[in-house]
Formats: C-alpha cells, sequence, structure tokens
C-alpha cells in the first residue's frame, strides 16, 4: 500500500511540474539492410521522399514521446479540458534543453502552402475552409522566428497529420563563423600573393575550422553545439567525412592544416624560416574556397525551406 501511494504521488508531482525533453539530432529517412547505412534526415516536409510507414511511425513517435505528456501536463494543472484534441503542434528544439517548447494552438507560428481543389477558386486575404484544400504541401516557420532553434511542426488536415521538421540549429551561429571565415580566406589570399607563408597557413587554418564547425552545427552535436573546440571538430569532421557526407579531399585538406598549423605559428613572419610551397598554397586556398562555398550553399538550401514555395499561404492566427 504504502509503494502504490508513493507511486501515485511521484505521478502527481511529474505530472503538476513542467514537461522538460531533451533535444534529439535527427531522423532515419529509409531502412537499412544489416551491416548497411542509413540516412539521416534534418529536414523533412510534404515533398520530402520517405517511406510512408516510416513517416507515419515518426510523427506518431512524436506525438506519443513529446505531444501527449505536454498535454497530460496542462490537463493536470487546468490549462487544457480533459477532451482537448491538438490541431497545430509547434515543438521548437535548441542546444540549451531548458529552452525546448511546445505550442499549441494559438500558441504556435508558423504557416503552411496549400494547392485549393480544382473547382475552388480564391481572392486576396480570403478566408478559407480546409474543406476548400486539396492537399497542404509545405509547412513553414514565421521568417526569422526563433532563427536558431529547430522546428516540428504539425498540423491535422482530415484526421491526418501533416508535418514540417527541421532539424537544423544555430542559424545566425552558423553565419556569424561564415562571415567571419571568409574574412579569413581574403586575409589569406593577400598573404599568397605577398608569400608570407606563416600567417597564410594561420589564416585558413582558421577559416577552415570555422566552416567545417559551421557544418558540424547544422545538426545538434551535444556539448560541441555550446562550446566547439580543436580536438572534438577534428574527430566529428573526421566522422562526418568518413560517412560520405562530404568529399572527402575536404578532410585531407583540413588534416594537412591541422599538422602544419603549429609548425607556421612558430615562423617569425615575412622573413620566417617556415616555407611551403606556392602550388600547395594555391590549392589550400582553392579547397578552403570550394568548402566556403558548399557550405554557403547548403545554409542557402536550408533557408529555403523555412520560406514559402508559393504564394497560397495559409495563416492560421
Amino acid at each position: 500500500m504504502a509503494k502504490l501511494k508513493l507511486k501515485k504521488f511521484l505521478e502527481r508531482v511529474e505530472l503538476k511540474s513542467k514537461f522538460n525533453f531533451e533535444t534529439f539530432t535527427g531522423f532515419s529517412l529509409d531502412e537499412a539492410e544489416k551491416g548497411g547505412m542509413v540516412r539521416l534526415g534534418i529536414q523533412f516536409n510534404e515533398n520530402t521522399s520517405m517511406n510512408s510507414e516510416l513517416k507515419n511511425t515518426l510523427i506518431q513517435n512524436i506525438l506519443d514521446s513529446y505531444v501527449y505528456p505536454e498535454i497530460m501536463h496542462r490537463v493536470y494543472n487546468h490549462e487544457l479540458k480533459p477532451t482537448y484534441k491538438p490541431n497545430l503542434v509547434h515543438i521548437l528544439l535548441n542546444t540549451q534543453h531548458s529552452k525546448n517548447k511546445i505550442l499549441l494552438e494559438k500558441e504556435t507560428n508558423f504557416f503552411a502552402n496549400f494547392i485549393l481543389k480544382e473547382d475552388r477558386q480564391l481572392t486576396e486575404n480570403e478566408q478559407i475552409n480546409f474543406e476548400d484544400i486539396k492537399k497542404i504541401t509545405k509547412i513553414f516557420p514565421r521568417e526569422n522566428y526563433m532563427a536558431d532553434s529547430a522546428h516540428i511542426m504539425l498540423l491535422r488536415f482530415r484526421n491526418k497529420w501533416v508535418a514540417g521538421i527541421d532539424l537544423v540549429f544555430d542559424r545566425l551561429k552558423i553565419k556569424t563563423k561564415m562571415k567571419s571565415a571568409k574574412e579569413f580566406l581574403d586575409t589569406a589570399d593577400y598573404d599568397l600573393q605577398q608569400k608570407k607563408w606563416s600567417p597564410f597557413v594561420a589564416n585558413i587554418w582558421r577559416a577552415t575550422e570555422l566552416i567545417i564547425q559551421s557544418l558540424l552545427l547544422f545538426r545538434y552535436q551535444g556539448d560541441f553545439s555550446r562550446r566547439q573546440d580543436h580536438v572534438t571538430t577534428k574527430k566529428l569532421f573526421k566522422e562526418f567525412c568518413t560517412n560520405g557526407n562530404v568529399p572527402i579531399k575536404f578532410w585531407d585538406h583540413y588534416d594537412k592544416l591541422y599538422d602544419l598549423y603549429k609548425p607556421a605559428s612558430y615562423g617569425t613572419g615575412v622573413k620566417g624560416d617556415f616555407q611551403i610551397k606556392e602550388t600547395a598554397a594555391n590549392e589550400f586556398l582553392n579547397t578552403a574556397l570550394e568548402m566556403l562555398d558548399f557550405v554557403n550553399k547548403t545554409l542557402e538550401a536550408i533557408d529555403n525551406n523555412r520560406k514559402s514555395s508559393n504564394e497560397k499561404i495559409i495563416k492560421f492566427w
């Protein structure tokens, strides 16, 4: 009897307290053969190629693990009626778990693109019903809303869930790092022209590491997302490259620079004894510029996924 009372007490405490949950990193886009590899997704919308069974399982897991416990908490604290049925859900994920939130109905802050039924015409700013809509094609957050957060957006449409999932983190931090990387590369280009090999290597190294960290920070990386260092950057980037996410030459470039950085740093500048061949320096600069372009294009594609894909937009509130 005492154990039963304790269990019920703990259940009440758990329901009464704020529902907290950890940040997660991605989801499987397909099923792998035994010993094979699985594609990990960080962005998903209605036009994403994905097994329908996996998609439904993903959405159901999100509901069971995050949304329904939040609803139970709110019902227990008389914030929602016991008969409440969710229609709009917006989960915000951050690199700091304490900032994670689940928003419901009017708290949500996302829009949707749609296709009208063939026999339905629409005038500007007209209010429409779901009955007029043939299909929801995309869900996306309001522009610049919680830009450093990842977003999971769920919309109940004709008793089925439509999802927009964007597990990309730290956009603003990444853009700041990329701006600094470009500045270091501009300086390295000048150093190359002047044949200042020590500062050239130092600036290429700094630029390359900022680019790599930007690429890694798109996904949640635990403690690394909060604080970056040389050793962890190298470890994570090696895994990232060997798993086939980027050309392996990006790893070769970084690994060579990693070994050159310290010897170059002990040089004495223009007249120092540290030397590299000009052809090698040009190769370092070209590869770093290629990496910069790769990350910038990735960032552009990711940003476009957070924007409307056509003029037909549903604004819920």
